[in-house]
């Protein structure tokens, strides 16, 4: 197809790469309310983004699918954005828990038990 025609459109949609981008657009709106300390934490957190968006993002829109009155194509960018929130703030909580936890172990775990 050539480039006129819409041929790296077609190529972009294919790959998923607005889906991607959306995940990380979730990410970073995440990391607004509590910023990674170092580069390795965010590359760390940003990698948790992406791979949740890769591994939940197709259920999660067959899912939403069967639900919604909306096309798949509509679905696909919010979902996989809310998803890569979703695996910042989890991957940032764990981070966070790891920190708590190599300080005071044992404040650490009366912190969970009091949130459960």
């Amino acid at each position: 197809m050539p480039i006129e025609q819409g041929g790296i459109v077609a190529l972009l949609l294919k790959y998923k790469v607005f889906a991607y981008l959306a995940s990380f657009a979730g990410a970073v709106l995440i990391a607004m309310t509590r910023p990674p300390q170092t580069r390795k934490e965010l590359f760390y957190h940003a990698a948790a983004a992406m791979l949740a968006s890769y591994l939940f993002g197709d259920v999660s829109v067959a899912i939403l699918d069967n639900w919604l009155s909306l096309t798949r194509s509509e679905l696909i960018v919010p979902v996989y954005g809310l998803i890569g929130a979703m695996g910042w703030g989890i991957a940032g909580g764990l981070s966070s828990f790891s920190t708590k936890f190599a300080k005071d172990p044992i404040q650490a775990v009366k912190d969970v038990k009091d949130l459960v």
